[in-house]
């Protein structure tokens, strides 16, 4: 990320179980500096949660 100067989403991207492709965007960073200080995915049976902390200024 450091030589990184855009603006883009982050991506996860894994099989579930039954062999079906599962894509998640989300998140933002901008110029490459990250908007968020943590990002957690929680991958469930048939949901994914995405949980951001921001830094605190």
């Amino acid at each position: 990320m450091r030589s990184n100067k855009v603006d883009g989403a982050y991506t996860l991207t894994f099989p579930r179980a039954n062999g079906q492709k599962e894509l998640n965007e989300s998140g933002y960073y901008t110029n490459g500096g990250t908007l968020e200080q943590r990002v957690d995915y929680v991958v469930e049976k048939d949901t994914t949660i995405v949980k951001f902390d921001r830094p605190t200024y």
